[in-house]
Protein backbone atom coordinates (compact mmCIF):
# COMPACT_ATOMS: atom_id res chain seq x y z
CA UNK A 1 0.00 0.00 0.00
CA UNK A 2 2.66 2.49 0.51
CA UNK A 3 4.42 2.00 -2.64
CA UNK A 4 1.47 2.55 -4.06
CA UNK A 5 0.65 5.43 -2.65
CA UNK A 6 4.54 6.48 -3.03
CA UNK A 7 3.74 5.71 -7.03
CA UNK A 8 0.33 7.98 -7.01
CA UNK A 9 2.31 10.63 -4.66
CA UNK A 10 5.16 10.81 -7.44
CA UNK A 11 2.97 11.19 -10.26
CA UNK A 12 1.06 14.37 -8.38
CA UNK A 13 4.47 15.66 -7.98
CA UNK A 14 5.77 14.67 -11.72
CA UNK A 15 3.17 17.02 -12.91
CA UNK A 16 3.24 19.61 -10.34
CA UNK A 17 6.89 19.76 -11.35
CA UNK A 18 6.01 20.18 -15.03
CA UNK A 19 3.41 22.91 -14.27
CA UNK A 20 6.50 24.71 -12.41
CA UNK A 21 8.87 24.60 -15.28
CA UNK A 22 6.20 26.13 -17.09
CA UNK A 23 5.57 28.95 -14.84
CA UNK A 24 9.74 29.21 -15.35
CA UNK A 25 10.24 28.63 -11.80
CA UNK A 26 12.80 25.56 -12.23
CA UNK A 27 12.26 22.68 -11.78
CA UNK A 28 13.76 19.57 -9.52
CA UNK A 29 15.78 16.78 -10.37
CA UNK A 30 14.28 13.18 -10.28
CA UNK A 31 16.17 12.46 -7.02
CA UNK A 32 14.86 14.47 -5.58
CA UNK A 33 11.29 14.24 -6.75
CA UNK A 34 11.59 10.62 -5.31
CA UNK A 35 12.68 11.49 -1.75
CA UNK A 36 9.60 14.59 -2.08
CA UNK A 37 7.03 11.72 -3.23
CA UNK A 38 7.82 9.26 -0.20
CA UNK A 39 7.58 12.65 1.97
CA UNK A 40 4.25 13.23 0.41
CA UNK A 41 3.25 9.48 0.99
CA UNK A 42 3.69 9.86 4.30
CA UNK A 43 1.87 12.91 5.02
CA UNK A 44 -1.13 11.28 3.20
CA UNK A 45 -0.67 8.13 5.91
CA UNK A 46 -0.55 10.07 8.79
CA UNK A 47 -2.54 12.78 7.72
CA UNK A 48 -5.19 10.24 6.64
CA UNK A 49 -5.08 8.77 10.36
CA UNK A 50 -6.10 11.94 12.08
CA UNK A 51 -3.03 12.64 13.46
CA UNK A 52 -1.28 16.27 13.95
CA UNK A 53 2.53 16.83 12.35
CA UNK A 54 5.19 18.66 11.66
CA UNK A 55 6.69 18.35 8.15
CA UNK A 56 10.46 19.85 8.97
CA UNK A 57 11.96 19.54 5.89
CA UNK A 58 15.17 21.82 4.90
CA UNK A 59 15.11 25.16 3.42
CA UNK A 60 14.57 24.89 -0.48
CA UNK A 61 13.49 21.44 -0.88
CA UNK A 62 10.03 21.88 -1.97
CA UNK A 63 7.76 21.88 1.23
CA UNK A 64 5.01 23.29 -0.19
CA UNK A 65 5.13 21.17 -2.96
CA UNK A 66 4.87 18.22 -0.86
CA UNK A 67 2.21 19.82 1.02
CA UNK A 68 0.15 20.56 -1.21
CA UNK A 69 0.51 17.16 -2.93
CA UNK A 70 -0.82 15.71 0.10
CA UNK A 71 -3.35 17.86 0.48
CA UNK A 72 -4.58 17.26 -3.37
CA UNK A 73 -4.43 12.95 -2.81
CA UNK A 74 -6.56 13.89 0.51
CA UNK A 75 -9.06 15.58 -1.26
CA UNK A 76 -9.34 13.11 -4.21
CA UNK A 77 -9.98 10.36 -1.62
CA UNK A 78 -12.52 12.15 0.31
CA UNK A 79 -9.98 11.95 3.32
CA UNK A 80 -10.58 15.28 4.12
CA UNK A 81 -13.20 18.15 2.50
CA UNK A 82 -11.42 21.22 2.43
CA UNK A 83 -7.53 22.96 3.06
CA UNK A 84 -7.14 25.87 5.04
CA UNK A 85 -3.61 27.42 4.42
CA UNK A 86 -2.86 30.00 7.03
CA UNK A 87 0.47 31.68 5.34
CA UNK A 88 2.89 34.45 7.31
CA UNK A 89 2.02 36.92 5.15
CA UNK A 90 0.14 38.37 2.04
CA UNK A 91 3.35 37.35 0.03
CA UNK A 92 3.16 33.79 1.08
CA UNK A 93 -0.53 33.87 0.68
CA UNK A 94 -0.11 34.88 -3.44
CA UNK A 95 2.61 32.21 -3.07
CA UNK A 96 0.19 29.27 -2.00
CA UNK A 97 -2.71 30.62 -4.32
CA UNK A 98 -0.51 30.45 -7.48
CA UNK A 99 0.95 26.62 -7.10
CA UNK A 100 -2.32 25.53 -6.52
CA UNK A 101 -3.13 25.81 -9.73
CA UNK A 102 -0.41 23.38 -10.16
CA UNK A 103 -2.07 20.67 -8.69
CA UNK A 104 -2.96 18.05 -11.62
CA UNK A 105 -4.66 14.65 -10.84
CA UNK A 106 -3.14 12.13 -12.59
CA UNK A 107 -5.79 9.70 -12.65
CA UNK A 108 -8.59 12.48 -13.69
CA UNK A 109 -6.24 15.28 -15.85
CA UNK A 110 -7.97 17.83 -13.84
CA UNK A 111 -6.70 20.99 -11.56
CA UNK A 112 -7.64 20.16 -8.36
CA UNK A 113 -10.51 22.04 -7.41
CA UNK A 114 -9.65 25.52 -6.09
CA UNK A 115 -13.13 25.80 -4.23
CA UNK A 116 -11.36 23.10 -2.00
CA UNK A 117 -9.18 25.73 -0.58
CA UNK A 118 -9.27 28.40 1.57
CA UNK A 119 -5.75 30.60 1.57
CA UNK A 120 -5.62 33.19 4.42
CA UNK A 121 -3.02 35.16 6.08
CA UNK A 122 -2.59 35.16 10.12
CA UNK A 123 -3.96 38.69 10.09
CA UNK A 124 -7.44 37.89 8.04
CA UNK A 125 -7.96 34.50 10.60
CA UNK A 126 -9.74 36.40 13.08
CA UNK A 127 -12.10 36.82 10.06
CA UNK A 128 -12.46 33.10 8.64
CA UNK A 129 -15.53 31.28 9.82
CA UNK A 130 -14.76 28.49 12.32
CA UNK A 131 -16.33 25.34 10.57
CA UNK A 132 -19.07 24.31 12.58
CA UNK A 133 -17.95 20.57 11.78
CA UNK A 134 -13.95 20.52 11.90
CA UNK A 135 -14.12 16.62 10.88
CA UNK A 136 -12.66 16.93 7.11
CA UNK A 137 -10.59 20.17 7.32
CA UNK A 138 -6.97 19.62 7.13
CA UNK A 139 -5.10 23.24 8.65
CA UNK A 140 -1.83 23.80 6.97
CA UNK A 141 0.56 26.55 8.48
CA UNK A 142 2.91 27.34 7.03
CA UNK A 143 6.39 29.15 8.17
CA UNK A 144 4.68 27.58 11.58
CA UNK A 145 8.37 28.29 13.50
CA UNK A 146 7.51 32.26 13.30
CA UNK A 147 4.08 32.95 15.65
CA UNK A 148 3.60 30.38 17.63
CA UNK A 149 6.84 29.81 19.68
CA UNK A 150 4.73 31.88 22.53
CA UNK A 151 0.97 31.73 23.41
CA UNK A 152 0.37 35.14 22.17
CA UNK A 153 -2.64 36.28 19.78
CA UNK A 154 -1.91 34.63 16.56
CA UNK A 155 -1.36 31.28 18.38
CA UNK A 156 -4.60 31.21 20.78
CA UNK A 157 -6.46 32.30 17.83
CA UNK A 158 -5.20 29.95 15.29
CA UNK A 159 -5.14 27.18 18.83
CA UNK A 160 -9.24 27.36 19.20
CA UNK A 161 -10.10 28.13 15.14
CA UNK A 162 -8.19 24.34 14.34
CA UNK A 163 -9.58 22.64 17.61
CA UNK A 164 -10.79 19.24 16.22
CA UNK A 165 -9.58 19.68 12.41
CA UNK A 166 -6.30 17.85 11.11
CA UNK A 167 -3.22 20.37 11.54
CA UNK A 168 0.11 20.13 9.54
CA UNK A 169 2.92 22.19 10.45
CA UNK A 170 5.39 23.51 7.86
CA UNK A 171 8.69 24.53 8.95
CA UNK A 172 12.40 24.02 7.74
CA UNK A 173 13.60 24.74 11.14
CA UNK A 174 11.61 23.35 14.13
CA UNK A 175 14.63 22.17 16.04
CA UNK A 176 16.50 25.55 16.02
CA UNK A 177 13.67 26.69 18.19
CA UNK A 178 13.67 26.88 21.99
CA UNK A 179 12.39 23.75 23.56
CA UNK A 180 9.70 25.93 25.13
CA UNK A 181 8.94 27.59 21.53
CA UNK A 182 8.49 23.77 19.90
CA UNK A 183 6.48 22.63 22.65
CA UNK A 184 4.46 25.20 22.05
CA UNK A 185 3.55 25.18 18.26
CA UNK A 186 3.33 21.32 18.30
CA UNK A 187 0.35 21.64 21.24
CA UNK A 188 -1.66 24.06 17.97
CA UNK A 189 -2.34 20.18 17.32
CA UNK A 190 -3.12 18.92 21.01
CA UNK A 191 0.74 17.21 19.98
CA UNK A 192 2.49 17.03 23.56
CA UNK A 193 0.86 16.72 26.60
CA UNK A 194 1.74 18.87 30.06
CA UNK A 195 3.71 15.93 31.18
CA UNK A 196 5.58 15.81 27.33
CA UNK A 197 6.11 19.43 27.90
CA UNK A 198 7.67 19.16 31.10
CA UNK A 199 10.02 16.62 29.86
CA UNK A 200 11.01 18.67 26.38
CA UNK A 201 11.45 21.50 28.40
CA UNK A 202 13.53 19.61 31.08
CA UNK A 203 15.97 18.72 27.94
CA UNK A 204 15.44 22.04 26.82
CA UNK A 205 17.29 23.41 29.69
CA UNK A 206 19.88 21.42 29.76
CA UNK A 207 20.98 22.01 25.90
CA UNK A 208 20.79 25.85 26.85
CA UNK A 209 23.29 24.64 29.02
CA UNK A 210 25.61 23.39 26.62
CA UNK A 211 24.83 26.10 24.44
CA UNK A 212 25.97 28.65 27.06
CA UNK A 213 29.12 26.27 27.67
CA UNK A 214 30.16 25.91 24.14
CA UNK A 215 30.21 29.56 23.59
CA UNK A 216 31.60 30.43 26.67
CA UNK A 217 34.95 27.63 25.48
CA UNK A 218 34.82 29.36 22.60
CA UNK A 219 35.17 33.37 23.91
CA UNK A 220 37.79 31.74 25.95
CA UNK A 221 39.67 31.08 22.54
CA UNK A 222 39.87 27.54 23.69
CA UNK A 223 41.98 25.45 21.27
CA UNK A 224 39.32 22.32 20.96
CA UNK A 225 36.21 24.00 22.55
CA UNK A 226 34.43 20.31 22.17
CA UNK A 227 37.33 18.75 24.86
CA UNK A 228 36.53 22.29 27.23
CA UNK A 229 35.62 20.18 30.68
CA UNK A 230 32.19 22.44 31.32
CA UNK A 231 31.17 21.33 27.89
CA UNK A 232 32.15 17.84 28.09
CA UNK A 233 29.78 18.30 31.52
CA UNK A 234 26.70 19.95 29.83
CA UNK A 235 26.92 17.36 27.03
CA UNK A 236 26.82 14.47 29.29
CA UNK A 237 23.58 16.08 31.02
CA UNK A 238 21.89 17.05 27.77
CA UNK A 239 22.90 13.33 26.70
CA UNK A 240 20.86 11.81 29.76
CA UNK A 241 17.82 13.73 29.04
CA UNK A 242 17.06 13.04 25.09
CA UNK A 243 15.70 9.81 24.50
CA UNK A 244 12.70 10.73 26.93
CA UNK A 245 12.53 13.79 24.90
CA UNK A 246 12.74 12.09 21.83
CA UNK A 247 9.57 10.13 22.74
CA UNK A 248 7.44 12.62 22.87
CA UNK A 249 8.23 14.65 19.80
CA UNK A 250 9.11 12.03 17.38
CA UNK A 251 5.64 11.03 17.99
CA UNK A 252 4.58 14.25 15.95
CA UNK A 253 7.08 14.84 13.55
CA UNK A 254 7.45 13.48 10.11
CA UNK A 255 10.02 10.81 9.99
CA UNK A 256 12.29 9.27 8.78
CA UNK A 257 14.56 12.17 6.75
CA UNK A 258 14.42 9.29 3.81
CA UNK A 259 17.67 11.21 2.31
CA UNK A 260 16.43 14.74 2.52
CA UNK A 261 19.30 16.42 4.18
CA UNK A 262 22.01 14.52 1.87
CA UNK A 263 20.48 16.06 -1.24
CA UNK A 264 21.69 19.63 0.04
CA UNK A 265 24.87 21.38 1.47
CA UNK A 266 24.35 23.07 4.70
CA UNK A 267 25.24 26.93 5.19
CA UNK A 268 29.25 27.36 5.90
CA UNK A 269 30.30 28.41 9.52
CA UNK A 270 29.79 32.04 9.70
CA UNK A 271 33.09 34.04 9.31
CA UNK A 272 33.88 36.99 11.22
CA UNK A 273 35.16 40.22 9.14
CA UNK A 274 36.52 42.63 11.82
CA UNK A 275 35.75 46.52 11.15
CA UNK A 276 38.17 48.42 13.22
CA UNK A 277 36.61 51.71 13.64
CA UNK A 278 38.30 55.29 14.29
CA UNK A 279 38.75 55.78 18.27
CA UNK A 280 36.67 59.06 17.09
CA UNK A 281 33.46 57.33 15.88
CA UNK A 282 34.22 54.79 19.24
CA UNK A 283 34.15 57.42 21.54
CA UNK A 284 31.00 58.86 20.14
CA UNK A 285 29.32 55.51 19.54
CA UNK A 286 30.10 54.80 23.51
CA UNK A 287 28.83 58.23 24.54
CA UNK A 288 25.50 57.28 22.49
CA UNK A 289 25.64 54.71 24.74
CA UNK A 290 24.64 56.80 27.73
CA UNK A 291 21.19 57.84 25.88
CA UNK A 292 19.20 55.19 27.65
CA UNK A 293 20.13 56.25 30.73
CA UNK A 294 19.52 60.54 29.67
CA UNK A 295 15.70 59.50 28.58
CA UNK A 296 14.92 56.70 30.25
CA UNK A 297 13.89 54.32 27.98
CA UNK A 298 15.83 52.23 24.92
CA UNK A 299 17.81 50.31 27.32
CA UNK A 300 18.78 46.58 26.29
CA UNK A 301 20.35 44.59 23.17
CA UNK A 302 17.79 46.20 20.60
CA UNK A 303 19.20 50.14 21.33
CA UNK A 304 22.84 48.24 20.62
CA UNK A 305 21.84 46.43 17.85
CA UNK A 306 20.81 49.53 16.43
CA UNK A 307 23.71 51.80 16.89
CA UNK A 308 26.30 49.12 15.08
CA UNK A 309 23.49 48.94 12.10
CA UNK A 310 23.73 52.43 11.15
CA UNK A 311 23.15 55.77 12.75
CA UNK A 312 19.85 56.71 11.27
CA UNK A 313 18.74 53.38 12.89
CA UNK A 314 19.83 54.99 16.32
CA UNK A 315 17.88 57.79 15.65
CA UNK A 316 15.13 56.05 14.44
CA UNK A 317 15.12 54.10 17.15
CA UNK A 318 12.66 54.39 20.82
CA UNK A 319 15.86 56.10 22.51
CA UNK A 320 17.27 58.33 19.27
CA UNK A 321 13.50 59.30 19.05
CA UNK A 322 13.01 60.12 22.88
CA UNK A 323 15.83 62.60 22.68
CA UNK A 324 15.12 64.51 19.85
CA UNK A 325 12.12 65.31 21.83
CA UNK A 326 13.51 66.33 24.69
CA UNK A 327 15.67 68.23 22.38
CA UNK A 328 13.04 70.45 21.38
CA UNK A 329 12.51 71.54 24.60
CA UNK A 330 15.98 71.76 26.48
CA UNK A 331 18.31 73.92 24.76
CA UNK A 332 21.47 71.83 26.39
CA UNK A 333 19.96 68.50 25.38
CA UNK A 334 19.73 70.08 21.62
CA UNK A 335 23.22 70.61 21.99
CA UNK A 336 24.28 67.35 23.17
CA UNK A 337 22.48 65.69 20.68
CA UNK A 338 23.44 67.97 17.95
CA UNK A 339 27.30 67.23 18.91
CA UNK A 340 26.03 63.02 19.09
CA UNK A 341 24.84 63.49 15.33
CA UNK A 342 27.37 64.68 14.06
CA UNK A 343 30.14 62.50 15.41
CA UNK A 344 28.17 59.42 14.58
CA UNK A 345 28.05 60.35 11.32
CA UNK A 346 25.11 59.98 8.59
CA UNK A 347 24.97 56.83 5.67
CA UNK A 348 28.44 55.66 4.41
CA UNK A 349 30.27 57.70 7.21
CA UNK A 350 28.65 55.02 9.92
CA UNK A 351 31.99 52.33 9.72
CA UNK A 352 29.41 49.43 9.09
CA UNK A 353 27.78 50.90 5.98
CA UNK A 354 31.12 51.98 4.34
CA UNK A 355 32.22 48.32 5.14
CA UNK A 356 28.99 46.57 3.57
CA UNK A 357 29.32 49.10 0.90
CA UNK A 358 32.80 48.47 -0.34
CA UNK A 359 32.15 44.76 0.20
CA UNK A 360 29.41 44.89 -2.44
CA UNK A 361 30.61 47.36 -4.66
CA UNK A 362 33.88 44.93 -5.20
CA UNK A 363 31.82 41.94 -5.79
CA UNK A 364 29.44 43.88 -8.03
CA UNK A 365 32.45 44.76 -10.16
CA UNK A 366 33.66 41.18 -10.46
CA UNK A 367 30.07 40.69 -12.16
CA UNK A 368 28.23 39.34 -9.56
CA UNK A 369 24.50 39.82 -8.13
CA UNK A 370 24.67 40.77 -3.98
CA UNK A 371 21.73 39.60 -1.42
CA UNK A 372 21.98 42.25 1.83
CA UNK A 373 19.94 41.12 4.22
CA UNK A 374 19.04 43.89 7.43
CA UNK A 375 16.68 44.32 10.43
CA UNK A 376 16.24 47.62 10.23
CA UNK A 377 13.81 49.78 7.30
CA UNK A 378 16.53 52.45 8.72
CA UNK A 379 19.50 50.14 7.26
CA UNK A 380 17.25 49.14 4.21
CA UNK A 381 17.49 52.89 3.55
CA UNK A 382 20.94 53.97 4.40
CA UNK A 383 22.51 50.77 2.57
CA UNK A 384 20.31 51.04 -0.19
CA UNK A 385 22.18 55.13 -1.02
CA UNK A 386 25.54 53.97 0.52
CA UNK A 387 26.05 50.74 -2.22
CA UNK A 388 24.18 53.23 -4.96
CA UNK A 389 27.00 55.92 -4.73
CA UNK A 390 28.98 53.18 -5.70
CA UNK A 391 27.39 50.93 -8.52
CA UNK A 392 24.58 53.41 -9.40
CA UNK A 393 20.94 53.43 -8.50
CA UNK A 394 19.76 51.39 -11.23
CA UNK A 395 21.99 48.38 -10.11
CA UNK A 396 19.94 48.58 -6.54
CA UNK A 397 16.61 47.81 -5.24
CA UNK A 398 15.56 48.43 -1.63
CA UNK A 399 12.07 46.99 -1.48
CA UNK A 400 9.40 49.04 0.82
CA UNK A 401 6.44 47.21 0.77
CA UNK A 402 5.05 43.49 1.35
CA UNK A 403 6.86 42.28 -2.60
CA UNK A 404 9.56 42.27 -4.72
CA UNK A 405 8.96 43.47 -8.30
CA UNK A 406 8.83 40.51 -10.56
CA UNK A 407 11.17 41.88 -12.68
CA UNK A 408 13.64 42.42 -10.17
CA UNK A 409 13.57 38.96 -9.19
CA UNK A 410 13.69 37.49 -12.93
CA UNK A 411 16.70 39.99 -13.11
CA UNK A 412 18.46 38.49 -10.01
CA UNK A 413 17.73 34.76 -10.69
CA UNK A 414 19.78 35.21 -13.90
CA UNK A 415 23.45 35.43 -15.19
CA UNK A 416 23.34 36.99 -18.20
CA UNK A 417 21.29 40.05 -17.19
CA UNK A 418 22.69 42.83 -15.39
CA UNK A 419 23.92 42.50 -12.12
CA UNK A 420 21.94 43.65 -9.41
CA UNK A 421 22.22 44.35 -5.64
CA UNK A 422 18.60 43.46 -3.77
CA UNK A 423 18.95 44.83 -0.03
CA UNK A 424 16.04 43.18 1.77
CA UNK A 425 14.56 43.43 5.90
CA UNK A 426 14.23 40.16 6.97
CA UNK A 427 10.36 39.72 5.90
CA UNK A 428 12.07 38.70 2.34
CA UNK A 429 13.77 35.78 4.53
CA UNK A 430 11.25 33.23 4.12
CA UNK A 431 9.27 32.45 1.12
CA UNK A 432 10.79 34.38 -1.97
CA UNK A 433 12.94 32.09 -4.61
CA UNK A 434 15.73 34.26 -5.47
CA UNK A 435 18.38 31.25 -6.74
CA UNK A 436 19.93 31.06 -10.22
CA UNK A 437 21.84 34.31 -10.47
CA UNK A 438 24.67 32.75 -8.73
CA UNK A 439 24.83 35.64 -6.08
CA UNK A 440 27.17 36.78 -2.69
CA UNK A 441 25.25 37.27 0.56
CA UNK A 442 25.95 39.50 3.43
CA UNK A 443 24.77 39.64 6.81
CA UNK A 444 24.48 43.46 7.57
CA UNK A 445 22.78 42.74 10.52
CA UNK A 446 22.85 39.20 12.03
CA UNK A 447 19.78 37.90 13.65
CA UNK A 448 20.33 36.03 17.36
CA UNK A 449 19.19 32.69 15.86
CA UNK A 450 21.18 30.61 13.63
CA UNK A 451 17.93 29.59 11.96
CA UNK A 452 17.57 32.97 10.21
CA UNK A 453 20.87 32.67 9.12
CA UNK A 454 19.87 28.94 7.62
CA UNK A 455 16.34 31.14 6.36
CA UNK A 456 18.58 33.47 4.50
CA UNK A 457 20.81 31.30 2.76
CA UNK A 458 17.91 29.28 1.71
CA UNK A 459 16.54 31.68 -0.68
CA UNK A 460 19.34 31.40 -2.82
CA UNK A 461 19.98 27.84 -2.61
CA UNK A 462 16.97 25.85 -3.48
CA UNK A 463 15.53 22.83 -5.52
CA UNK A 464 14.86 24.63 -8.57
CA UNK A 465 18.79 24.87 -9.60
CA UNK A 466 20.09 22.64 -8.30
CA UNK A 467 20.77 23.94 -4.33
CA UNK A 468 24.23 25.84 -6.03
CA UNK A 469 26.39 26.24 -2.91
CA UNK A 470 27.57 30.17 -2.02
CA UNK A 471 30.81 29.51 -0.81
CA UNK A 472 32.10 30.57 2.71
CA UNK A 473 34.32 33.48 0.55
CA UNK A 474 31.42 34.65 -1.38
CA UNK A 475 29.54 35.44 2.20
CA UNK A 476 29.99 38.85 4.41
CA UNK A 477 29.72 39.25 7.44
CA UNK A 478 31.18 42.56 9.46
CA UNK A 479 31.43 42.98 12.72
CA UNK A 480 32.41 45.93 14.43
CA UNK A 481 35.31 46.06 17.07
CA UNK A 482 32.74 46.71 19.68
CA UNK A 483 31.74 44.24 22.68
CA UNK A 484 28.21 44.20 21.71
CA UNK A 485 28.63 43.51 18.43
CA UNK A 486 31.22 40.74 18.85
CA UNK A 487 28.87 38.94 21.89
CA UNK A 488 26.10 38.78 19.15
CA UNK A 489 28.43 37.63 16.67
CA UNK A 490 29.71 34.89 18.92
CA UNK A 491 25.89 33.91 20.68
CA UNK A 492 25.21 33.28 16.95
CA UNK A 493 28.25 30.84 16.13
CA UNK A 494 28.14 29.10 18.99
CA UNK A 495 24.83 28.25 18.78
CA UNK A 496 25.13 27.06 14.86
CA UNK A 497 28.21 24.97 16.73
CA UNK A 498 26.30 22.91 18.57
CA UNK A 499 23.52 22.40 16.37
CA UNK A 500 20.45 20.51 16.04
CA UNK A 501 20.60 18.69 19.42
CA UNK A 502 16.93 18.59 20.47
CA UNK A 503 16.14 14.97 19.11
CA UNK A 504 17.97 11.52 18.33
CA UNK A 505 18.92 11.52 14.47
CA UNK A 506 16.58 8.60 14.46
CA UNK A 507 13.94 10.99 14.36
CA UNK A 508 15.06 12.87 11.51
CA UNK A 509 17.03 10.38 9.28
CA UNK A 510 16.88 6.47 8.11
CA UNK A 511 18.16 5.38 10.58
CA UNK A 512 16.42 3.26 13.48
CA UNK A 513 18.53 3.12 16.32
CA UNK A 514 17.79 5.46 19.16
CA UNK A 515 21.25 5.99 20.47
CA UNK A 516 22.80 7.67 17.35
CA UNK A 517 22.15 11.29 18.35
CA UNK A 518 21.65 14.66 16.72
CA UNK A 519 24.62 16.37 17.78
CA UNK A 520 26.65 16.98 14.75
CA UNK A 521 29.31 13.83 13.75
CA UNK A 522 32.45 15.90 14.33
CA UNK A 523 31.44 17.09 18.20
CA UNK A 524 29.91 13.38 19.01
CA UNK A 525 33.25 11.43 17.48
CA UNK A 526 35.33 13.63 19.87
CA UNK A 527 33.35 12.95 22.99
CA UNK A 528 32.55 9.42 22.38
CA UNK A 529 36.18 8.10 23.51
CA UNK A 530 35.71 10.47 26.42
CA UNK A 531 32.54 8.56 27.34
CA UNK A 532 32.97 5.39 26.32
CA UNK A 533 29.93 5.87 23.54
CA UNK A 534 29.99 3.29 20.60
Amino acid sequence: MASRTTTTAGQWLAEYNRKAREAAKGGVSDELLSVQARRAALLVGQLAAGKALVLPDPVGTGKTAVALVAAGMLLEAEKVRRVVVVAPNAVVRKLWEDRVKWLVSPSTGKASPGKAFRIVTRKKLVDERRPVAPEGILVVVDEAHRGLQSEGEFHDRLEKWAKGCQVLLVTATPFQLSSQGLTTMLGIGQAASDTGKTVVEAYGEAVMSLAKAYRAAVQRSAVDPVKDPAVVAATERAVEKRPAAADVLGRRILSPDLGLSALRKEPPALKKFDLKVSPEWQEAYHVARVVPELVGTGKGDMFNRRLFSCSEAFWGGKAGRELCQRAEKSPAVDAFAVKLRRALGQGSHHPKVAATADWVAAHWEQGRHVLVFCVFFETQQALGVAIAGRVGEASVKAPKGAAIDPNVVDQFQSTSLPRLVLVLQDRFSESIDLDGGHPCIVHHDLPWTPARVTQRWGRVVRAGSGFKPVAQTDIFVPVLDLDADKRLFDTVKARAGIGDLLLPRSVLADTEDPDEYSLPDTLLDRLRPMRGVH
